[in-house]
């Protein structure tokens, strides 16, 4: 049976370093991000990309001296997960988003990755987060939880918009690398 911690527990383990904080975050959250995402024209991976994106941006904001929470945990990660596939349904003009929050929450354990290996996976993420370059840091935080446009991140950094994209992806790629290098890193393909 899993034991289920409180949001100011996750969110201190987290500021800690804990992998226990990370952990709490998958058993107690992915399958309301799944949900969303399943119901919204996504697959499986959509799910598994927009919720690691989703806590690269919650651990770099609790990392932030001046984090507080206003609100539940988890309709904080709901949030940002839903506003993250939005702007992807957006992308691909597809636009009819169903809120799943509210609903049943319960998936087939079928249609999941394996719990052990995608903790992991972002356990391993929190590690490496503050190894990429303090410029990457910011564009992925700017982009993923700030939700500025790229364009507008560009100014800010005095780069163009088609650089400023490049760098957005170079910077995920980096932090991939991260990941994958990590000697914890478990050694499954799906990443």
């Amino acid at each position: 049976m899993q034991v289920t911690h409180s949001d100011n527990q996750i969110i201190q383990a987290i500021k800690d370093g804990d992998r226990e904080g990370i952990k709490q975050l998958y058993h107690q959250y992915f399958k309301m991000i799944a949900n969303l995402i399943l119901k919204n024209n996504g697959t499986r991976e959509d799910a598994e990309d927009i919720f690691q994106e989703a806590l690269v941006t919650l651990i770099t904001k609790v990392r932030q001296s001046d984090f507080q929470l206003s609100s539940r945990l988890s309709s904080y990660v709901y949030a940002i997960s839903r506003n993250m596939w939005l702007y992807r349904l957006r992308g691909e003009r597809k636009l009819n988003l169903v809120d799943t929050e509210i609903q049943d929450q319960q998936m087939k354990e079928d249609n999941l990755p394996e719990p052990e290996s995608f903790e992991e996976k972002h356990q391993i993420i929190a590690k490496v987060f503050d190894q990429i370059s303090a410029e990457c840091q910011k564009i992925l935080q700017g982009f993923y939880f700030e939700k500025k446009a790229l364009k507008d991140i560009g100014a800010e950094m005095n780069y163009t918009e088609g650089s400023i994209r490049v760098k957005k992806s170079r910077c995920m790629d980096a932090l991939k690398k991260k990941v994958e290098e990590h000697p914890d890193y478990p050694k499954i393909s799906d990443l």
